[in-house]
């Protein structure tokens, strides 16, 4: 959904207050509530920044989907996301974890904004690099680390997430997210539970940080 206003809540985000000159009339903001959803493709020339809420990030590479990393709007002033690569067989997408904001910003827009400003032009780097180093972390986990590691990490995400120990989530639901069977994520919730690191019992999973 398009807002057509800048909301209460938009205008106390830390990007806002930082950087108003973002929010002029020809930058658009989108809403977003719990929900998978992509980016269409004539927002292909716009950069997309994360105002506030909170998403996951997975690659789409020949109809299967792999998680790559999760957005905070808390971590840097300014999340960027790039919608796809130049290969037309790999896109990204997103699940809104939380009721969250993006701010479409075009190309030319950018440019500007980064002559004019050297506090955004900084920003806007840094959250470059963290975009990169995050989705090139997250492929490099697929191919050197095991299962195992990853089912770990990925629950350990998930509890951070949601601030607590104790996890409703089903074995399909991790099937899905980490791109595995649910026989495989079955034997290393079994691995992990004799290792002592979590308990499990149907749709719950107890991490012992």
């Amino acid at each position: 959904m398009i807002l057509k206003t800048i909301t209460d809540q938009v205008k106390t985000s830390a990007v806002f207050k930082k950087f108003p000159f973002l929010f002029e009339s020809d930058n658009i903001i989108q809403y977003y509530d719990t929900e998978f959803f992509s980016f269409k493709e004539n927002t292909a020339n716009f950069y997309k920044f994360l105002i506030y809420g909170s998403l996951e990030l997975y690659l789409k590479h020949y109809e299967k989907r792999r998680f790559l990393y999760r957005l905070e709007s808390e971590q840097l002033p300014i999340v960027s996301i790039n919608s796809s690569l130049s290969n037309s067989s790999i896109d990204f997408f997103c699940k809104s974890l939380k009721e969250s904001a993006i701010l479409f910003i075009s190309l030319d827009n950018i440019r500007r904004y980064s002559m004019e400003s050297e506090a955004f032009r900084k920003s806007f780097i840094k959250s470059q690099e963290y975009h990169y180093s995050s989705m090139l972390t997250a492929i490099e986990s697929y191919t050197k680390d095991g299962l195992e590691k990853r089912l770990y990490n990925y629950l350990l995400t998930k509890s951070n997430l949601y601030n607590s120990q104790e996890l409703s989530i089903s074995q399909h639901e991790i099937s899905e997210e980490l791109n595995c069977s649910r026989e495989a994520v079955i034997r290393n919730l079994k691995k992990l539970k004799i290792k002592g690191v979590i308990e499990n019992k149907r749709n719950v999973i107890f991490l012992k940080k």
